[in-house]
């Protein structure tokens, strides 16, 4: 009992020690991306692809959108738990 109750401190430990790790990458590729992002010219097709940092600006609002059209989709696709065993008339062969 002791063991497992050791397992899991040590397993929490470890977790948050790999997401504080994960989060410093994360912060650090981004602040070389923008530094990047100052001091080079991207060379895009339309004008507004030239704007400042339009890859993060763009990404974001993609990402947003489909969040928010799956949220919207979900109301139409979505079935109850039990929708296959009413079609089939309540049989449950398993």
């Amino acid at each position: 009992m002791m063991n497992d109750d050791i397992n899991k401190k040590v397993e929490i430990l470890t977790l948050e020690r790999f997401g504080r790790a994960f989060t410093f990458v994360i912060v650090v590729g981004i602040i070389v991306l923008l530094v990047l992002e100052i001091f080079t010219h991207r060379h895009g097709e339309f004008a507004i692809e030239d704007m400042f940092f339009f890859p993060a600006i763009f990404g974001f609002v993609a990402f947003v959108f489909v969040v928010m059209f799956g949220t919207f989709l979900r109301r139409f696709i979505m079935r109850d738990e039990d929708y296959y065993t009413k079609r089939e008339g309540g049989n449950d062969d398993t």
